[in-house]
């Protein structure tokens, strides 16, 4: 997140991120194989692990294969537009550049080999090998239709508390 505060000066560093991008780095050293980061709704976690997460990785990764999926289409493409934006906007201090041709707004490449793909979950990778794969929002509006089934059950608390912070 030092990196987006950097590059960004509307970028607001929050407790929480400091967590996150502690644990992010993890990830990229290879401390674990995955990550999963739940916090409240509208707490900028999405923007973080879903946009300046992949544009950092691929600074250090220039060959890799990104991801991004969420519930649906619409939010996965504003997420890989948002690194392809970060890529045009910063990539030269990165040495990342969009390859001539690579217009696709959901599935674009870099001069280096590496490239981001925008997908919902539930979309076909079959193809596309990655490398990282942040999904944002994966449940959507299935956690809500679950909400609503678990309603007239005996602990509608415990889900409802659940699908708060997982939102």
């Amino acid at each position: 997140m030092t990196l987006a505060r950097g590059l960004d000066a509307t970028f607001m560093m929050r407790p929480h991120f400091k967590v996150i991008a502690q644990a992010l780095a993890e990830v990229e050293r290879g401390d674990y194989d995955g990550l999963l980061v739940v916090t409240p709704p509208q707490v900028g976690t999405s923007t973080c692990v879903a946009e300046w997460f992949p544009f950092w990785w691929l600074a250090r990764h220039p060959r890799d294969k990104v991801a991004v999926t969420s519930y649906s289409d619409a939010l996965a493409l504003r997420r890989g537009k948002a690194i392809r934006g970060y890529i045009e906007e910063y990539g030269h201090e990165y040495d990342l550049a969009l390859k001539p041709g690579s217009s696709a707004a959901q599935d674009w490449d870099l001069t280096s080999g590496g490239g981001v793909r925008s997908v919902s979950v539930g979309s076909c990778l079959t193809g596309f090998p990655v490398n990282l794969l942040p999904m944002d929002d994966s449940q959507g509006p299935r956690r809500r239709r679950i909400a609503g089934e678990q309603a007239g059950r005996a602990r509608p608390v415990l889900l409802d508390c659940v699908e708060e912070v997982a939102a």
